[in-house]
């Protein structure tokens, strides 16, 4: 793994965290980001990658023998 994935999953792991508090503050997501100076546009695309991440750790879950949940942030 190089440099810029190392820092793509550093950032993943952080925007894990504010995804779920957004989405579990009852705000919406515009109040939410006004209230923390985070553009709607740079919430929106880790969101995005967010849920990417999420679905390639079901799908590695899936193709194994142990069946597993993740956790996925309520949209």
């Amino acid at each position: 793994m190089n440099a810029r994935e190392l820092k793509h999953m550093a950032q993943l792991t952080e925007w894990k965290e504010r995804v779920a508090a957004c989405r579990g503050s009852g705000m919406s997501v515009l109040v939410w980001c006004q209230e923390h100076g985070i553009a709607n546009k740079t919430y929106y695309y880790w969101e995005k990658e967010v849920l990417a991440d999420a679905g390639r750790q079901m799908a590695k879950t899936e193709s194994g023998k142990e069946k597993r949940f993740v956790e996925m942030p309520a949209l």
